[in-house]
């Protein structure tokens, strides 16, 4: 298993790695799920979890319904 020697060197490392191969912000913004297949038990699934962590106070996931 890696050790990290604080989060900010982890994610630099990620970044650097990222650019060295070439992948951007955009690329990996362009690959997420947009939701436009989702059946409808998962539409009702993520609903749920969002408004638990409302009531909860938290941030919800982000999420296309």
């Amino acid at each position: 298993m890696r050790r990290v020697s604080s989060l900010a060197a982890f994610m630099q490392d990620v970044e650097d790695r990222k650019r060295s191969i070439g992948v951007t912000d955009e690329m990996i913004l362009l690959a997420r799920n947009n939701g436009e297949r989702r059946t409808p038990e998962k539409r009702e699934m993520l609903s749920i979890m969002r408004q638990r962590a409302l009531d909860c106070g938290l941030e919800p996931i982000a999420a296309n319904f």
